[in-house]
């Protein structure tokens, strides 16, 4: 989605004094999708967008093509021009600070895994060989879990944390690792598996009592 939307779909929202949960109430919508909205991830469809005209009190055109948005103050209250045009810059770069940061964990993970991996794949070796090329490719892992670690913090959705990726290389990691130096460590460390519900029905009870 064109990121010029994105961020003014942000800045009307804050104009607005609307929050992700109450718009998305007011839609009928996932707080989750409005948070994609506003990171350019996705976009409205057309029902959604004639919603959010009637709620911020535009036509579709000022909707889609932009009007000039100006950020709400209390009552009284007299900014001078500088002060709002530094609000308005922090409202239009948030969805982009947003962008920035997942572009910078993807980009900047998968790179700092390849040294790593290639690193423990040279140097670590056990009695029956070497370790590192056989267990360490469960790095490759790790930016898509942190990048799923920052979205549930971001949005405060803890459902949005990998936690079956996170398993997945823990259980891997640690059996491979194991059988390298002589220990089973594949059982009962397969007990960790059960760790997928447990933390989804909590993280779903959470996330459904922050909705309400």
């Amino acid at each position: 989605m064109n990121m010029e939307f994105a961020n003014r779909l942000a800045a009307l929202r804050t104009r607005n004094g609307l929050s992700q949960k109450d718009l998305a109430e007011k839609l009928g919508v996932s707080t989750q999708a409005i948070s994609d909205w506003e990171d350019g991830i996705t976009a409205p469809d057309t029902d959604q967008l004639v919603d959010l005209s009637k709620i911020y009190g535009l036509t579709l055109d000022e909707l889609v093509h932009g009007i000039r948005v100006e950020p709400v103050v209390e009552e009284g209250e007299v900014l001078d021009p500088e002060d709002v045009e530094n609000l308005r810059k922090e409202h239009e770069d948030e969805p982009r600070r947003k962008i920035k940061i997942i572009s910078i964990l993807s980009s900047s993970g998968f790179l700092i895994a390849t040294l790593a991996y290639l690193l423990c794949g040279f140097l670590w070796k056990g009695p029956s060989g070497n370790v590192g090329w056989a267990s360490m490719w469960i790095l490759f892992l790790m930016p898509m879990i942190l990048i799923s670690l920052y979205m549930a913090v971001r949005d405060h959705k803890f459902g949005n944390f990998q936690i079956t990726l996170f398993v997945i290389a823990l259980y891997c990691g640690m059996g491979i690792i194991g059988g390298a130096y002589g220990v089973n460590l594949w059982h009962p460390f397969w007990l960790l598996f059960l760790l997928i519900p447990i933390y989804h029905s909590i993280a779903g009870v959470i996330d459904n009592h922050r909705n309400i």
